[in-house]
């Protein structure tokens, strides 16, 4: 029986891992976006450039944002020295590595404390979902987000349980978690904590002299960054405590993302009311085990010392808790993106542990935990596909119009932003040390056309371009980039950018046993390009053959469609 479940455990954990990272494959794609220009790519770049070393330094170790991502220069740094070239997905690739390094981690903790190994089951499902598929996409996310994780666990690891020159290891990964993401000081911050629960007090004075001066030679020339949601947590102290609950509960989201009425309308409460109710159920199961505030608090935390694997989950709720509270602080208004999803797993994760290994019942509690989060990793791929696939066409189509106009336009909706990045890639670009992938598309202007009177339906909505129809056939991609795209030329300048298909709702999907509904709509920021009287041509691309249609329609100079 142990044998046998031994099997089944690692066969589902190895076949989840298996498709979100062949997920990743197919919906990633070697084109930056947004900080990877000034992030990652630049830093390493100059490295071999003939500025100054002390220059090169600097702008090694800058900050992007609030975070100095030097764990993610070093492995572009890597994989440049080996490849010649700036090659991104290989690294987006290779930070998932980070993911299966946490998953091992966490079953190491976990495994002692149940007899079977299928109680652990929800924890594969909580870390291998395809809800934080921007953290997969986005090309210096994995080496950033998945990265401090996997640093900040190390370190508490080595703290707890290694308690014998502990500090030399739990240190390296810190300073590692700390030069990934800014997250990353927690690993001193709660290092300060776990060495004073447990008494260690000449490690405690060593920890806390080295975590001052990396804390110190981090914030050296920090400068706030100049984004703000224009909501002050200070005048509007409710909206940021809901948002900070909202933070931990993100995973719930997978089920209001199954129907657009309910993502309007009830995602935010329903994350919200989900991240009390981790909240709470932690609470109670501590206060229950460790009744800190009675009398025999000296017993209690003496219990509390000498349960390691307590201590662990602990630190990885706080882990998730103190970033929540920071996000209330500075990022309250802004949208819950799916790369922040992540960190609400790990909650969930944290607060299954806890409860499984208090409670008697545990294959009752087991059972219906992995009912839910299977659900949900379900839920997830189904949410999400869509939307991945469409920014990887995106991506793609931004980047053939960057070769032939100098823009960006397609994955951006202000000019500012459009407008700073369009120079960063000139230098690596010219001097073929990055090299944008070939793509069916790249002579979409010369294309061959046949005339069009199809119905489609047009739109201009605060500088994007709206055009949405139906299709006649079911749509069934054969290849990445087959599906309808849409174009803007004149005789000077030409744009092209896709149209999303969307899917079909879940009981349609079954029912007709098609992921994609016959519609589909394009959301294309005008406001980005030079003005000027643009035809506009519809192009379909499908098992890899593209035709081109002139649609008899022109947009431009003024914001209309004749």
């Amino acid at each position: 029986m142990h044998k046998r479940n031994k099997y089944i455990f690692w066969s589902v954990s190895s076949i989840l891992i298996a498709l979100l990272w062949l997920f990743q494959y197919k919906i990633s794609v070697n084109i930056p976006w947004w900080d990877d220009f000034h992030g990652i790519i630049l830093p390493v770049f100059h490295l071999f450039s003939n500025i100054p070393v002390s220059e090169k330094l600097r702008l090694f170790f800058s900050l992007n944002n609030e975070h100095r991502v030097v764990n993610d220069r070093l492995f572009l740094l890597l994989t440049y020295l080996i490849s010649g070239k700036f090659e991104l997905k290989t690294l987006a690739m290779l930070g998932f590595l980070n993911l299966i390094g946490i998953f091992i981690l966490i079953f190491r903790i976990a495994k002692p404390l149940v007899g079977n190994l299928l109680l652990l089951l929800p924890i594969p499902f909580l870390i291998f979902h395809a809800q934080y598929y921007e953290s997969l996409q986005s090309l210096m996310v994995p080496f950033q987000n998945f990265s401090v994780i996997l640093y900040v666990f190390l370190t508490f690891y080595f703290l707890i349980y290694k308690k014998i020159n502990s500090l030399l290891p739990a240190f390296i990964f810190a300073l590692l978690a700390i030069f990934s993401h800014g997250n990353g000081i927690l690993a001193f911050l709660i290092g300060i904590i776990i060495l004073a629960a447990n008494k260690r007090t000449k490690d405690l004075i060593i920890w806390s002299l080295l975590s001052i001066v990396t804390i110190l030679m981090y914030f050296w020339g920090y400068e706030k960054p100049e984004w703000s949601s224009g909501v002050s947590p200070i005048s509007q102290p409710v909206a940021a405590i809901r948002y900070v609950f909202e933070f931990f509960g993100a995973y719930s989201l997978n089920i209001t993302d199954l129907s657009t009425t309910a993502k309007n309308q009830y995602s935010h409460l329903v994350s919200q009311v989900f991240g009390l109710f981790l909240v709470l159920i932690f609470l109670v199961l501590f206060l229950r085990k460790y009744p800190i505030f009675g009398k025999n608090r000296k017993e209690v935390f003496e219990k509390l010392r000498h349960s390691k694997k307590d201590q662990f989950i602990i630190c990885v709720f706080g882990f998730v808790f103190a970033p929540g509270l920071m996000i209330g602080i500075s990022r309250t208004g802004f949208a819950m993106l799916s790369r922040y999803t992540i960190n609400s797993s790990f909650m969930v994760i944290s607060v299954y542990l806890f409860l499984i290994s208090n409670i008697v019942h545990k294959k009752v509690i087991a059972t219906l935990a992995s009912i839910f989060t299977f659900s949900l990793l379900i839920f997830s791929y189904f949410n999400n596909y869509e939307v991945a696939i469409f920014n990887k066409k995106n991506a793609i189509s931004d980047g053939i119009n960057y070769q032939k106009v100098g823009t960006w336009s397609n994955q951006y909706i202000d000019s500012v932003h459009s407008v700073k990045l369009n120079p960063l890639l000139e230098e690596p670009y010219k001097a073929k040390k990055y090299v944008f992938p070939t793509s069916v598309l790249d002579n979409f202007n010369n294309l061959a056309t046949e005339s069009s009177r199809e119905n489609l339906s047009y739109g201009i909505n605060d500088g994007i371009l709206e055009i949405s129809g139906e299709l006649t056939e079911n749509f069934h991609p054969v290849n990445d980039e087959d599906g309808i795209y849409f174009s803007l030329e004149n005789d000077e300048k030409q744009f092209i950018f896709p149209a999303v298909h969307q899917k079909n709702n879940p009981l349609k999907s079954i029912l007709s046993l098609r992921y994609f509904s016959g519609f589909y709509r394009t959301i294309y920021p005008v406001k980005l390009i030079p003005k000027g009287k643009y035809r506009i041509y519809k192009i379909v691309v499908k098992a890899g053959e593209v035709k081109k249609y002139d649609l008899g329609k022109t947009y431009g100079p003024s914001p209309i469609i004749i």
